[in-house]
C-alpha cells in the first residue's frame, strides 16, 4: 500500500493530530513547497485547524488548494484509530476553466432568448434594437456596442448603441469607406476582430472610436451580404483578444436581428396585400367568369411551370457538366440516375450509355474498384452521410490507371428517406506521385544526397507544395519547396522574414488544426491528415488538403514534414452538388403547392354548378382538407429557403389554417371568435399533415354546428410539449434521438354533441377520418363533455 501511494501521481499527505505532516509522497511535496513547510513540520493554521475539526468529527472533508497557476481539490479523510487525516490532491484546473467557459456560454444563450422574447412582444423595432445592443454589451461584458445602419448614400448611422456620449445614438454618422472598420467589414464579408487600434493596418479607427478611447473591437455584418441591413460592433478600452466563441455569438445576434427587420418587412407587406386583396373582392361582379378566367390562367401558369423546371433541370445537368471532376449519382440498386461529362469520358461512354445502367455492367472499366465501391457503399449506408476513400480507376481517356479521391454522401427525398448515393471524383495521380517522389526523397537522403537537385525538381514540379517546420509556437518553417509561389509567396518570405505557417491558415480554423495536430502528436501517431483553408499572399481564401509524416528525433525534437495539395475547386464542386439538392426539394414543394391550388379551383368551380345545400357543403369541406395540405408545403417551401426541406413551422402554419377555416365558414359572422395557445413547434411532414387534417375536421364541426341561430361563443386551439425523453436507437447519425410528446385540445363552447352519439362509429366522414388519421400518427384521442365540446389528442413525434 505504502509503494502505492508513493508512485501515485497524484498529491498525498498525512497529518497527525499536532498538525504536523509526518508523511508526504513526492507529488505531495508540491503542497509543502507551497506552505514553506517541510516533513516534520507543522502545516499552515488553516490547514491545521481544518485537519483537527476531521480528526474530532471523523467525517471527511474537501478545500481547493492553489499551487502556482494549477488549483487543486484536497480530500481531507480521517484514521480514527491512528488519530491522523490523510490527505489526497486532484487537479481541477482545467474542470475550472471548462465551468468558466460554460458558464459564459450560458449568459450569451440566455441574452439571445431574451432578445427572441422582446421580439415576440411585437414591440417597437428601434426599440427592440436598442435592447439588443444593450443585452450584447452586458454578455460579453464589455463597455461598448453599436448597430450600424447601413444607410443608400454609403455610410453608417449609429442606429443603437450603449456605452457611447450622449447624444451620438441615433445621429451620429460613420464614414462608410473601407479604410475604417465598419466599411471593411461590409468588404471583407466575415467577422472583423481587431486586437488593438494602435497596431492595426488594415484600415483605422474613426474619429468616434478616437473620442472615446477604444483599443478592441469586434464587428460581424446584420443580413444578407448581397444586401446587407449594416454592422453590429462591440468595443473596449482595454486591448482584449476576442475569440471564436465571440464572433459566433455577435453572428448569432446579428442573424437574429436581420429575421426580426425581415419579419417586419414582411408583416407590412402582408398588411398591404391583404388591403389590396379586400378591394379586389369587394369589385368582383360576375364570380363564375372571373373564376373560369383565373382557372385558365392557373392551367397556363402550371404549363409554365413545368416548363420553368424542365429548363431548371437542363440547367443543372449543364451546371454538373461545367464541373473540372467526375461527378456521378446513382440508386440504391447502383443505377445511374445521372453524371456529367467528365464521369462518361472516364469509362469511355457517352452520358446517354452511363445513365439508366447498372455500375456493374462497366466491370471492365472498373476492375477491382467495383468491389471496393461496393464495400464503401455499405458502410456510407451503415455509419454515416459522407466518406472519402482513395480509388484506382482505368481512364479510357489515356488508358492509364489513375488515382481518384472520391467523396460520397447519400441524397434523399422530400420525406427524409435516403434513395441513392452522389460522388465526386477528384484525380489525385500527380499528388499521389509526389507523396511516392517524397517517400523516395526520404530513404534516398538517408543513403545518398547525390540525387537532391533532381528530386526537388519533381517536387518543384507537382500541384503539392513540400513544408518542413517544428513543433514549436506558431510552428516555425524549416524548409518550403520553390512551387510555394502558387500560392503567391516566395521561399525568402517564409526564410528570411520569419513568416510562421500559423500565419497563413485561415482565423476560423487555426484553433481546429492545433487541436488536431497536438491530439495526434501526444497520441504518439507518426502522420497526420487534415482539410483546412488558408490565405494566399494576396489575402484570397484556398481550401487545401494535408499529408503530413511526424518525425521524432532522440534529443526528443519534433518536426513536422508534409504536403499541402490545393482542392478548393473540389470544394466548390460538393457545394454545388448540395445547392442543385436544395433546388430541387424547393421545386418540388412549390410545384405540389401549386398543383393543390389548382385542384382547391377545381373544386370551388364545380360547387358554383349545384344548388343543393349539403352537395355544396361536401365540396367545401374537401376544399378545406387541400387548403390544409397546400399551407403545409407552402411552410416547407419557406423553410427550405433556410436551408430546412425536413421539417415546418407548426405554429405558423395552424395560424394561417384557422383565418382561412373561419374566412371560409364565417363570412361577414363576428359573434364567433377564435383564441389559440400555440407553442413554436417545428414538425415533420408524416405528423404535420394528418395532424393539419384532424384539426380542420374538428374546427369545420365547431363552425358548423357548435353554435345554431346565430348563437355567440368561442373556438379555442392549444397546443404544448408534455415530455421531452431521449432514446437510444438507430437514427440518421449518432444513434440518439429525443421522442417528445405533445398534446393538442380543440374546444368550443358551444351546445355540445348529443350523449347518445359515439364519435368513433358513426356515419359522418369527418369524425371518420379524425379516428383513422390519430391511429396513423400512433396518438390517442379523448372527447370530454361539458359546457360544450373537447378533443385532447396527445401523439409523439421524434427529434434526431
Amino acid at each position: 500500500m505504502e509503494r502505492f501511494v508513493s508512485q501515485n501521481p497524484d498529491p498525498v499527505l498525512r497529518i497527525n493530530g499536532d498538525e504536523r505532516v509526518i508523511y508526504s509522497n513526492k507529488a505531495g511535496e508540491l503542497f509543502l513547497h507551497e506552505w514553506n513547510i517541510r516533513v516534520g513540520e507543522k502545516v499552515p493554521i488553516s490547514i491545521g485547524n481544518l485537519s483537527k475539526r476531521v480528526i474530532s468529527r471523523k467525517y471527511p472533508e474537501k478545500i481547493q488548494i492553489k499551487v502556482g497557476k494549477r488549483i487543486y481539490l484536497a480530500s481531507f479523510y480521517p484514521l480514527e484509530e491512528d488519530k491522523q487525516v490523510e490527505v489526497y490532491g486532484f487537479d481541477i484546473t482545467d474542470y475550472n476553466k471548462l465551468k468558466e467557459k460554460l458558464q459564459i456560454k450560458e449568459k450569451q444563450y440566455d441574452a439571445l432568448n431574451q432578445m427572441g422574447r422582446i421580439a415576440l412582444r411585437r414591440e417597437s423595432l428601434q426599440a427592440f434594437m436598442d435592447e439588443s445592443a444593450n443585452l450584447t454589451a452586458k454578455s460579453l461584458d464589455i463597455e461598448y456596442s453599436n448597430i450600424l445602419e447601413y444607410l443608400p448614400d454609403g455610410n453608417f448611422l449609429l442606429r443603437a448603441g450603449t456605452g457611447w456620449k450622449p447624444g451620438l445614438v441615433g445621429e451620429a454618422i460613420i464614414n462608410g469607406s473601407n479604410k475604417y472598420q465598419a466599411g471593411y467589414t461590409l468588404f471583407s464579408k466575415i467577422p472583423v476582430i481587431v486586437r488593438d487600434f494602435k497596431k492595426e493596418e488594415r484600415f483605422e479607427a474613426p474619429t468616434l472610436l478616437k473620442e472615446h478611447d477604444i483599443a478592441s473591437g469586434v464587428s460581424v455584418v446584420i443580413g444578407k451580404i448581397e444586401k446587407p441591413f449594416g454592422v453590429l460592433s462591440v468595443h473596449s478600452k482595454k486591448p482584449r483578444r476576442f475569440t471564436t466563441d465571440d464572433t459566433y455569438f455577435l453572428s448569432s445576434v446579428a442573424f437574429l436581428i436581420s429575421e426580426v427587420i425581415e419579419r417586419r418587412r414582411a408583416e407590412e407587406e402582408l398588411r398591404q396585400y391583404k388591403e389590396r386583396l379586400e378591394e379586389l373582392v369587394k369589385e368582383r361582379t360576375s364570380e363564375l367568369v372571373r373564376t373560369n378566367e383565373r382557372l385558365i390562367e392557373e392551367i397556363s401558369g402550371r404549363k409554365r411551370v413545368e416548363k420553368d423546371l424542365q429548363n431548371n433541370v437542363y440547367f443543372l445537368e449543364t451546371f454538373l457538366d461545367a464541373i473540372p471532376s467526375p461527378v456521378f449519382y446513382r440508386n440504391l440498386e447502383g443505377i445511374y440516375q445521372g453524371c456529367n461529362e467528365m464521369f462518361a469520358h472516364i469509362l469511355g461512354f457517352p452520358k446517354e450509355r452511363v445513365i439508366g445502367h447498372s455500375m456493374f455492367e462497366f466491370r471492365d472499366q472498373f476492375s477491382k474498384a467495383i468491389e471496393i465501391s461496393t464495400f464503401y457503399d455499405r458502410l456510407l449506408l451503415e455509419e454515416g452521410k459522407s466518406i472519402s476513400h482513395e480509388l484506382k480507376v482505368r481512364s479510357a481517356i489515356d488508358g492509364n490507371e489513375r488515382d481518384f479521391l472520391v467523396h460520397r454522401a447519400t441524397y434523399s427525398n422530400i420525406s427524409g428517406e435516403i434513395i441513392g448515393i452522389v460522388g465526386v471524383m477528384l484525380d489525385i495521380t500527380e499528388r499521389k506521385k509526389a507523396e511516392q517522389a517524397l517517400t523516395d526523397y526520404a530513404a534516398e537522403l538517408e543513403r545518398s544526397n547525390k540525387r537532391k537537385e533532381e528530386l526537388e525538381m519533381v517536387i518543384n514540379s507537382s500541384p503539392v507544395i513540400v513544408f518542413l517546420w517544428k513543433y514549436e509556437e506558431g510552428w516555425p518553417i524549416e524548409f518550403v519547396s520553390e512551387n510555394v509561389t502558387r500560392l503567391g509567396y516566395e521561399v525568402k518570405d517564409f526564410t528570411s522574414k520569419g513568416l510562421l505557417y500559423r500565419d497563413i491558415v485561415y482565423l476560423e480554423d487555426l484553433e481546429k488544426v492545433a487541436d488536431e495536430l497536438n491530439m495526434y502528436v501526444e497520441a504518439g501517431y507518426s502522420d497526420y491528415t487534415s482539410e483546412y483553408r488558408i490565405f494566399t499572399k494576396s489575402g484570397e481564401i484556398r481550401w487545401v488538403d494535408e499529408r503530413t509524416v511526424i518525425q521524432r528525433d532522440e534529443n526528443g525534437e519534433i518536426h513536422l514534414q508534409g504536403i499541402i495539395l490545393d482542392i478548393t475547386e473540389h470544394k466548390k464542386a460538393e457545394n454545388a452538388l448540395l445547392q442543385m439538392e436544395e433546388i430541387r426539394k424547393k421545386e418540388i414543394h412549390h410545384r405540389i403547392k401549386n398543383n393543390l391550388q389548382v385542384i382547391s379551383s377545381l373544386l370551388s368551380l364545380q360547387a358554383e354548378h349545384f344548388s343543393d345545400k349539403k352537395v355544396r357543403e361536401s365540396f367545401q369541406d374537401s376544399q378545406n382538407r387541400v387548403i390544409s395540405m397546400s399551407l403545409i408545403h407552402e411552410e416547407l417551401y419557406k423553410t427550405g429557403e433556410i436551408g430546412n426541406f425536413e421539417t415546418f413551422d407548426f405554429k405558423a402554419y395552424l395560424q394561417k389554417l384557422a383565418n382561412e377555416l373561419f374566412r371560409s365558414y364565417l363570412v361577414g359572422n363576428q359573434d364567433i371568435h377564435l383564441k389559440l395557445d400555440i407553442e413554436s413547434i417545428f414538425l415533420g411532414m408524416d405528423t404535420g399533415i394528418p395532424l393539419g387534417i384532424i384539426i380542420n375536421e374538428l374546427v369545420s364541426n365547431s363552425l358548423k354546428h357548435a353554435f345554431p341561430a346565430g348563437r355567440k361563443g368561442e373556438i379555442q386551439i392549444k397546443l404544448h410539449k408534455i415530455e421531452d425523453k431521449k432514446i437510444m436507437g438507430e437514427d440518421r447519425d449518432t444513434g440518439r434521438r429525443e421522442s417528445s410528446e405533445f398534446l393538442l385540445v380543440v374546444s368550443d363552447n358551444g351546445v355540445g354533441i348529443p350523449d347518445n352519439i359515439d364519435f368513433r362509429h358513426t356515419s359522418s366522414l369527418g369524425f371518420q377520418l379524425v379516428s383513422i388519421l390519430v391511429d396513423q400518427i400512433e396518438g390517442s384521442i379523448e372527447l370530454v363533455r361539458g359546457a360544450g365540446t373537447e378533443f385532447r389528442i396527445k401523439f409523439r413525434e421524434d427529434i434526431y
